[in-house]
C-alpha cells in the first residue's frame, strides 16, 4: 500500500487548498488551527444538509457535499480533505467512490500535529503550574472521565463494552511484550490510572504476578463495575484507590517492581511530581512503562482532564508541555533514572485513515530519590478542598446519580 509519510504530507498540506469535511467542535477547531497557521482554507463541508448554509466560524459558512464536487472535480489534485469527523470510514469510503481514489484526504489529528509543530519552537523552557488552579480545574472535570468509562465502556452500547466485559474484566496471561523478561511469579505490577479495571491480566505461565491496579476515581469505578459485571468476574477486579502525584503516600518506598502508565499521566494536575511519586514506590532498578497518544492535550483541544502533551526532542528526550512551557524530564531526572522515549511512525495514505502516533516511555530507577517535588501538605490540602467542594454541588450530584442509572438511560 503506499504511504505518504506524516513529514511529506505536512509539506504537502501546506502547498494545497484546504477542505475542512466536518462541520461539528472538530471541523471548528481543525478550522482555527488551520487559520493560525496561516494555510489556504477553501471551505468547510458536512453531510447534514441541516447544517448547510449556517456559518461555523467568521466568513466561513458550511457547504454541502455537492458545492464539494462542484469546488474540486477535475481539479483533485490542488487539493486535500481533512476529515474532522468520527464517522471516519463512511466519509472516506464516499469520497474514495466520488472521485475514484484520486482525492487525498487526511484525519484531522495531522492538522492538529502541524499546529503543536508550529506552536511548540515558540515555547519557554518552563514548567509552569499554579497548583490551587490546576487542581480546581482537575477536580472540576472528574465527572467527564466518568462519563466516558460508563458511556463508551461500561453501558451496554459502549464502543468498547466487548473489549470491556470479554477481555479487560477476565483472568488471563500478563502481556506486555517489552517487560516479559522482567516478569516472574509473585511480581508486584501496579497499573495506574487504570480507568475501570486494568487491562492486564494476573497469570503467569506458571503462577500468578499481583497487580494492583490504582485510580484516583477507583471508588466510582467500582460501584460502575458491581453494576455493570457479574460477581464472578467482579472478584478480581477492585480497583485500589490512589493519586499520582501523592503515590508513595499511599503505597510504600521501593514497593513495586513494574509501574505501568497507560494514556493517564496527561490527565495529571501535575505530571512531573506524579512520576517523581512513581519513581519513590518503584524498586530500585525496576521500570516505570508509559504508553500514550503523542500529545493528547492538542489532540483533545486541552478538554477535560487533558492538560498536558508527552513529546521527545530530536535527542529522543521526553519533554511535557502546554501552552505555557514545557520541561525535559530526562536532564531534571538524570541522576536518579534513564528514560528511553520511543515514535511510533505515523503514516497515511489515500484509502487509509491515518493511525494516531503513540509514545513509549521507559523509566528505570537507578537509585532512590532524596526530595520531593513541592510541599505535599499544602499540595493535598488544595486537592482535598477542591474535590470535596465539586462533589458538594447539586448539579455534580444530579449528574452522577443520572449516570449511575446508566443501566436504564442511554447517554
Amino acid at each position: 500500500m503506499d504511504k505518504i509519510i506524516l513529514l511529506d504530507l505536512e509539506n504537502l498540506i501546506s502547498s494545497k487548498k484546504l477542505i475542512v469535511f466536518g462541520g461539528n467542535k472538530s471541523g471548528l477547531r481543525c478550522i482555527n488551527f488551520i487559520r493560525k497557521m496561516g494555510l489556504s482554507l477553501c471551505m468547510c463541508v458536512d453531510n447534514n444538509h441541516e447544517m448547510s448554509g449556517k456559518t461555523i466560524i467568521d466568513n466561513i459558512t458550511i457547504s454541502t457535499f455537492y458545492s464539494l464536487k462542484e469546488e474540486i472535480t477535475g481539479h483533485e489534485s490542488e487539493y486535500i480533505i481533512i476529515i474532522a469527523s468520527s464517522h471516519y470510514d463512511e466519509i472516506a469510503l464516499q469520497i474514495e467512490k466520488e472521485f475514484n481514489g484520486n482525492c487525498i484526504y487526511c484525519y484531522s489529528n495531522v492538522i492538529e500535529d502541524m499546529y503543536a509543530n508550529y506552536s511548540f519552537p515558540g515555547l519557554p523552557e518552563a514548567y509552569v503550574i499554579n497548583p490551587i488552579n490546576a487542581i480546581e480545574q482537575w477536580a472540576q472535570n472528574l465527572l467527564a472521565e466518568v462519563k466516558f468509562w460508563i458511556q463508551d465502556v461500561a453501558q451496554d452500547s459502549g464502543r468498547y463494552h466487548d473489549s470491556y466485559i470479554d477481555d479487560r474484566s477476565s483472568n488471563k496471561i500478563f502481556d506486555c511484550k517489552h517487560l516479559d523478561d522482567r516478569v516472574c511469579d509473585n511480581s508486584i505490577i501496579m497499573d495506574v490510572g487504570c480507568g475501570l479495571c486494568s487491562q492486564y491480566g494476573n497469570l503467569t505461565a506458571t503462577g500468578k504476578i499481583k497487580l494492583v491496579a490504582v485510580d484516583p476515581l477507583a471508588h466510582q469505578y467500582n460501584e460502575i463495575n458491581k453494576i455493570a459485571l457479574d460477581k464472578k468476574k467482579l472478584n478480581d477486579k477492585i480497583v485500589q484507590f490512589g493519586l499520582f502525584e501523592y503515590l508513595d503516600a499511599f503505597y510504600p518506598n521501593n514497593y513495586a517492581d513494574i509501574i505501568l502508565i497507560d494514556n493517564a499521566l496527561d490527565h495529571c494536575f501535575d505530571p512531573v511530581k506524579s512520576i517523581v511519586s512513581c519513581l519513590q514506590v518503584l524498586k530500585v532498578d525496576g521500570i516505570i512503562s508509559m504508553m500514550h497518544t503523542i500529545r493528547e492535550a492538542v489532540n483533545q483541544n486541552y478538554k477535560d482532564l487533558h492538560q498536558w502533551n508527552l513529546d521527545s526532542n530530536d535527542k529522543s528526550e521526553l519533554l511535557i508541555w502546554n501552552n505555557d512551557g514545557y520541561i525535559n524530564v530526562t536532564k531534571k531526572l538524570k541522576d536518579y533514572a534513564e528514560i528511553t522515549v520511543t515514535k511510533e511512525e505515523r503514516f497515511v495514505s489515500k484509502s487509509l485513515r491515518n493511525i494516531t502516533g503513540c509514545i513509549y516511555i521507559s523509566i528505570k530507577k537507578l537509585k532512590d530519590i532524596d526530595y520531593k517535588e513541592t510541599d505535599d501538605s499544602k499540595y493535598l490540602g488544595h486537592t482535598l478542598s477542591n474535590i470535596m467542594q465539586v462533589f458538594s454541588k447539586t448539579k455534580f450530584c444530579e449528574d452522577y446519580i443520572h449516570m449511575m442509572n446508566f443501566k436504564n438511560t442511554v447517554f
